[in-house]
């Protein structure tokens, strides 16, 4: 079987949010879309607690992230647009105040599980499509942590949004060197 994962696609990281990828509020039509082509359909959250390690309010280094999807507030919701009841499961990460996690399939880096992988085994998914944001870290991370769990991992290349647009090409010939595959939406059946 196979399933499509969106990462982290909350108003936080939306134009516009604490933490924004500009030009990601583009994708919701597209993800909408995609979700019809799915048997499963999955999502992830950042769901920080109030004062987590990452928040620069937390610390006085400049270089942390500002505040962003902290648990039950409205930056860590999905936009109203997307189309939440297509979502069979989500799945929550970052939500340890000590420890923070990119990847969907960990709470925190220490590798508590989100219990991704194991409701994917129980799924008999095979194959994981993946969209959302931040291409950088977290589709990145999610994508090669599946790559290992020996998932076939295909990055939908319009559907992600990226940070840095200069850094696209240069991820995605890591993830073809990890043998993750990087497709446009209209080549998804």
């Amino acid at each position: 079987m196979k399933a499509l994962l969106i990462i982290d696609f909350q108003n936080d990281f939306l134009d516009g949010g604490a933490l924004e990828v500009k030009g990601s509020l583009k994708l919701i039509h597209l993800i909408n879309d995609l979700m019809e082509k799915f048997p499963l359909v999955l999502a992830s959250k950042d769901w920080h607690p109030k004062g987590h390690c990452s928040f620069a309010s937390s610390h006085s280094k400049k270089a942390l992230w500002p505040d962003h999807c902290i648990q039950h507030s409205s930056g860590a919701n999905f936009p109203s647009s997307l189309n939440e009841k297509k979502i069979n499961k989500i799945f929550y990460k970052g939500s340890l105040i000590n420890e923070d996690s990119y990847s969907a399939f960990y709470i925190g880096e220490k590798g508590v599980s989100t219990g991704l992988n194991e409701y994917l085994k129980e799924h008999d998914v095979k194959e994981l499509y993946l969209a959302g944001v931040a291409l950088e870290y977290c589709v990145l991370a999610t994508a090669l942590d599946a790559v290992k769990l020996r998932y076939k991992v295909t990055v939908i290349d319009d559907a992600v949004a990226s940070i840095s647009m200069d850094q696209k090409e240069r991820i995605f010939k890591k993830l073809n060197s990890f043998e993750a595959v990087i497709a446009k939406s209209f080549e998804i059946r």
